[in-house]
């Protein structure tokens, strides 16, 4: 099929997701991405594209353990917060002086962290409210976040529990859902261009219209 313009930027926005999924560079480990509503039904002119991402909500990924136990240890550093603006600065400025806080940080992992915690202030590190500390203790707060910044205009419209096994999490309501990537089927581009297909196109009209009858 033929792109408008604004179906291809979206496109190359699903691509990119996937390449992050696929290289495990987001905080949350990630089990698979299905995409519904307006985009996969071809309207040309789509403001978003809605997913639902389904993840390890309980099982942090090893690193990002390692993160959250560095984001811990800076505010033991004497005038953390006088010294460096952003959380960022401070971890720019203290792996390069080689603080004892990295001796177990490879360079690989210290790229991510700062990727996970670009746009943070050190107020979004210590929320006034309970149920804000406890979120920000997991790893969904900051793949949200970094989603947000990298790829606008992609709507995760729910973060789905991997025990959470039907097309339509929480009831959500999306007349038909089509996965896009998953550890096994990696490929976005080829994915997204199947369910974009005339003949997949009319077949999920058909499946809504049936639905609604």
């Amino acid at each position: 099929m033929k792109f408008t313009s604004r179906q291809k930027l979206l496109f190359d926005r699903l691509v990119q997701l996937g390449e992050l999924a696929t290289n495990d560079k987001l905080p949350s480990k990630i089990l698979e991405i299905t995409g519904f509503g307006s985009f996969f039904r071809g309207k040309p002119k789509p403001t978003d594209v809605d997913l639902f991402i389904r993840y390890e909500r309980l099982n942090h990924k090893p690193e990002f353990k390692k993160f959250r136990s560095l984001i811990s240890g800076l505010f033991g550093v004497d005038d953390v917060q006088d010294t460096y603006e952003t959380p960022k600065d401070a971890i720019v400025g203290l792996s390069e002086s080689s603080h004892s806080l990295f001796v177990d940080v490879n360079a690989n992992e210290l790229q991510s962290f700062l990727e996970w915690i670009e746009g943070y202030s050190w107020s979004m590190l210590c929320p006034q409210t309970l149920a804000v500390q406890l979120a920000i203790e997991g790893s969904l707060h900051y793949s949200y976040r970094m989603l947000k910044r990298l790829l606008p205009n992609l709507n995760i419209a729910v973060w789905v529990d991997p025990n959470e096994t039907g097309r339509k999490p929480g009831g959500l309501r999306c007349g038909f859902s089509e996965s896009i990537w998953t550890p096994e089927r990696v490929d976005v581009t080829s994915t997204v261009m199947q369910i974009l297909s005339d003949e997949c196109v009319r077949k999920n009209l058909v499946s809504i219209t049936a639905q609604r009858l």
